[in-house]
């Protein structure tokens, strides 16, 4: 929703079709500096079984951008991987007249200062509102998006409910996280809240959530163009100051990104740390987590190279296995479960596996 909200913000005025500089950025560097006269349009867009979809352009649109609006329209249900890309698509406007007209980013009406051509427009062409396009294969397209699909995994991952939950308010790999985060604090006589509360943010909103806020295309199949991208970023780091310790003291010089969200960071603030202070409220036993951990392994027994993860952990296993056996002797919990011994079983097997 975030993604889709930013970028029908910024589709609301002209965005540059070069420099991806646009009138409702949120990122001072990719925020158009002069003043552009505009007019919003609708136009009725055809492209095989699809007719008369309505989409909104405005008059300074660029022909490529026309286009990119057109399929995010009419295929907004769709994979981005699955549809026509715009680079195989002409678009054709229904003068009315006998001969219809193919509307090109460049062709021999181009105006053109000194040796600088201008990209060609809707207003250019003298394109009306509520003109009738339709977007043709230039080379070679299925304008059906009947594509084959490389984003399965995605797709699964954002369709699927955690069921280890168990009505949790929060994901029992969370709870768990900042159990271990405030076991540790305990156990290192470290009193200092800051400390804690900077080893649950860099774990969880900064390490995690601020990856997905950037670049929602690791999750999602969609294409996030450096416009929007840019201004993801600006929320991404009003999110960081949210879940940081430190006031961060804001002047002339400060950027505007900075300065958009000053009033509203205080109030983000708390809002961090109460969301901790509810998450240690609650209880889970280790029952539920195992649970919890064998039903996502069952689940995603065909996604993951299990092999490859296990080889990994017995790499860094077999570099630091002095320190992990002391720190194993020495740990409660590894006693109750004997992980010392078990640890020291797994490399006698090893061994005697090379001999």
């Amino acid at each position: 929703m975030l993604f889709r909200a930013i970028k029908q913000q910024l589709e609301k005025g002209p965005v540059d079709a070069m420099t991806g500089q646009g009138r409702y950025s949120l990122s001072e560097d990719k925020l158009i500096g002069s003043v552009i006269e505009f007019k919003p349009m609708t136009v009725s867009v055809s492209i095989g079984r699809y007719k008369d979809i309505p989409v909104h352009v405005q008059d300074c649109d660029t022909i490529s951008p026309v286009k990119e609006k057109s399929l995010d329209t009419i295929y907004r249900a769709s994979p981005y991987s699955t549809r026509p890309k715009k680079e195989d698509l002409d678009i054709e406007w229904q003068t009315g007249n006998t001969k219809n007209l193919i509307l090109l980013d460049f062709d021999e009406t181009n105006d053109k200062e000194g040796e600088w051509k201008r990209l060609n427009t809707l207003n250019h062409y003298n394109v009306p509102d509520c003109a009738h396009l339709t977007l043709k294969e230039s080379n070679t397209s299925n304008l059906d998006g009947k594509t084959s699909n490389p984003s399965k995994m995605k797709q699964k991952s954002y369709n699927h409910k955690n069921k280890g939950d168990r009505g949790s308010p929060v994901p029992l790999a969370i709870k768990n996280m900042v159990d271990f985060f405030d076991d540790q604090a305990l156990k290192h006589d470290i009193r200092d809240p800051k400390v804690l509360h900077t080893w649950k943010s860099n774990a969880l909103p900064l390490r995690f959530w601020v990856n997905l806020i950037k670049n929602p295309d690791f999750l999602f199949d969609i294409h996030e163009s450096n416009t929007v991208d840019s201004c993801l970023s600006v929320v991404a780091q009003s999110f960081m100051d949210s879940c940081g310790t430190s006031d961060h003291r804001l002047g002339t010089d400060s950027p505007c990104s900075r300065l958009l969200y000053a009033k509203n960071i205080s109030v983000y603030k708390e809002m961090a740390e109460h969301y901790y202070s509810e998450i240690k409220t609650i209880h889970i036993t280790d029952q539920e987590m195992d649970s919890m951990l064998e039903e996502e392994s069952t689940l995603h027994a065909s996604d993951l190279k299990t092999n490859w993860a296990l080889y990994e952990l017995y790499t860094y296993v077999s570099k630091y296995k002095k320190q992990l056996s002391v720190a194993l002797k020495e740990d409660p919990i590894s006693q109750d479960k004997r992980l010392a011994q078990l640890l020291e079983e797994l490399f006698k097997q090893d061994v005697g596996h090379h001999k």
